[in-house]
């Protein structure tokens, strides 16, 4: 069975400061990140959502499952072609022998 994906978006923008870029966490309220560029932001804000998960797996199970009903509700719709988004992992193992 897939593991479920959690999707997502981030704000970020130039502060009044010039050369200070922050940035926020648009689905969880409270997640945030200040740096002197758009991609050491983003990059912050993956590392701070990844903390806080701990502290707000409430609302990440909440949207979660919001998500999920939200994706599964446009699969069992009468559409004969509904939308989905296809994602292709790479997950490169070496085979154990038999």
């Amino acid at each position: 069975m897939a593991v479920p994906t959690l999707f997502l978006t981030c704000s970020i923008k130039e502060s009044e400061k010039a050369g200070v870029f922050i940035g926020r966490i648009n689905e969880i309220p409270g997640i945030f990140a200040q740096a002197n560029s758009p991609s050491a932001v983003h990059d912050d804000l993956v590392r701070n959502t990844h903390i806080m998960q701990r502290y707000k797996q409430a609302d990440f199970l909440a949207l979660l499952r919001t998500q999920l009903a939200e994706r599964f509700s446009q699969l069992a719709e009468d559409n004969p072609a509904p939308k989905f988004v296809l994602e292709i992992r790479n997950d490169i193992r070496e085979l154990e022998a038999a």
